[in-house]
C-alpha cells in the first residue's frame, strides 16, 4: 500500500475527433481546472489524437488515448491499440479476442444499455458472452445515467440541474459484476462517455449555450486509481495507468457529492494485506476495513449480499468465508462510491 499512490481521473471522453465539442487543449484546460491527474480519451473508432502526438503527459495532466468499439452488438473502450477496425457489425464474440491478439486491453462499455434509457432500451451482449477476453466493465457511466433520468419525463430540469436524478450504478449491472468476478477477475470502472454539445446561433460561429459543459462532467462520475509513482514517461506511465485499471486497483466516485481521494478497502491477515483487486487465498479470518475520508452510509458486500453497515468513516469486519468483497457508500442516500472487489479464492 506504501508503494502505491492514488490518481484520480475520467474515462471514455469524447472530443471533436469523433462527436463532441472541444479540442485536445480544451480538454486538457478543463481537466486543469477540475484538478483531475488523468484523461482517458475515447473517441468512435479512430485515433487520431495519438496519430498526432497527443498521448502523455500535459501541463500535468496525462492523456491515454483508447478508442470506442462502437459495434451495433456491443461498444467497448480499448486502450492499448495502434490502430483501430471500423468493427460497425461485428460481434464482441468476434472483435474482443482479436483486440486482446493486438495487445488491446478492453472494457464493456455501458453495459446496462446502448443508448437513452427509457426512451431506447437496447440491451448489450454483456454478461452474457462467450469469450473473456476483456479486462472490465463500466460499471457507472454519468451520460447515460443522465439520459434515463432526463428523457422522455425531465428534459427542462435536466439541463437546468444535470445532477438532480443521477441515480448511481444500475443494481442489475451491480449483481452480474459480482456474479461474474466469481468466476474470473472482472475490474469495474467509472466512466462519462463524455459529450459536450453546443446549440448553434444563427450568425454567430460560436454559441455559449452549452449541454453538459465538459468542465461540470469532469467533477462527477471519476475513477480513483492507485499505481506506483508516475515516472513521468507518458508511455510508461500510460501502460502502468492501464494495468492497474485492469487489475481492479481502483474505485468509482461520484466527486461531485464529495471528494472522496484517500478512500481506501483492504483485508488483513496476519502480516498480509490485500487492497482491491488483489485475489488471496481462503484460510483464516481476514479484517475487512473501509476507510472513508468522510462520515457515509457505508456497506461491505459479500458476493452481492451485504454482511456489515454503518454510518461512519470507518468499517471493520471480520470474515473467513471465501468470496469476493467490494465496498459501497452513500451520502444522505445519494450513490457516491464504488470499491472494485478482493477475491477470497
Amino acid at each position: 500500500m506504501d508503494e502505491l499512490r492514488e490518481y484520480t481521473g475520467v474515462i471514455h471522453v469524447h472530443t471533436a475527433y469523433s462527436d463532441s465539442f472541444g479540442r485536445m487543449p480544451y480538454i486538457i484546460e478543463c481537466a486543469k481546472q477540475t484538478g483531475l491527474d488523468y484523461v482517458v480519451i475515447a473517441d468512435h473508432g479512430t485515433l487520431e489524437a495519438r496519430r498526432e502526438g497527443w498521448e502523455g503527459w500535459h501541463d500535468g495532466v496525462l492523456l491515454a488515448v483508447g478508442v470506442e468499439v462502437s459495434s451495433s452488438k456491443g461498444h467497448a473502450v480499448v486502450l492499448g491499440l495502434d490502430r483501430s477496425d471500423p468493427w460497425r457489425r461485428t460481434h464482441p464474440n468476434e472483435y474482443l479476442p482479436e483486440i486482446a491478439r493486438r495487445g488491446g486491453t478492453a472494457f464493456i462499455a455501458h453495459p446496462e444499455r446502448s443508448n437513452r434509457g427509457k426512451v431506447y432500451r437496447k440491451r448489450q451482449a454483456w454478461p452474457n458472452l462467450r469469450t473473456d477476453c476483456y479486462a472490465g466493465i463500466e460499471i457507472w457511466s454519468y451520460i447515460h445515467d443522465w439520459f434515463e433520468w432526463v428523457f422522455p419525463w425531465h428534459p427542462v430540469a435536466g439541463l437546468r440541474n444535470p445532477d438532480a436524478g443521477i441515480a448511481g450504478p444500475h443494481p442489475e449491472v451491480l449483481a452480474r459484476w459480482d456474479e461474474a468476478a466469481l468466476r474470473r477477475h472482472v475490474a469495474g470502472i467509472g466512466a462519462l462517455d463524455s459529450h459536450e454539445i453546443r446549440l448553434p446561433i444563427p450568425k454567430f460561429r460560436w454559441s455559449p449555450l452549452r449541454i453538459l459543459p465538459t468542465e461540470h462532467q469532469f467533477r462527477t462520475v471519476r475513477t480513483h486509481v492507485l499505481m506506483p509513482e508516475a515516472a513521468g514517461d507518458g508511455a510508461a506511465d500510460v501502460a502502468a495507468l492501464t494495468d492497474a485499471l485492469a487489475a481492479g486497483r481502483c474505485f468509482t466516485a461520484y466527486d461531485l457529492l464529495g471528494d472522496a481521494t484517500g478512500a481506501r478497502f483492504t483485508a488483513r491477515c496476519g502480516h498480509e494485506t490485500a487492497v482491491m483487486g488483489d485475489e488471496v487465498a481462503a484460510g483464516g479470518p481476514r479484517e475487512f476495513a473501509a476507510t472513508l475520508p468522510r462520515e457515509a452510509e457505508v456497506a461491505l458486500l459479500r458476493n452481492s449480499e451485504v454482511v456489515a453497515q454503518a454510518t461512519a468513516r470507518k468499517l471493520v469486519h471480520r470474515d473467513a468465508r471465501p468470496g469476493v468483497y467490494r465496498v459501497e457508500a452513500r451520502l444522505a442516500g445519494r450513490p457516491w462510491l464504488f470499491t472494485n472487489h478482493i477475491y477470497v479464492r
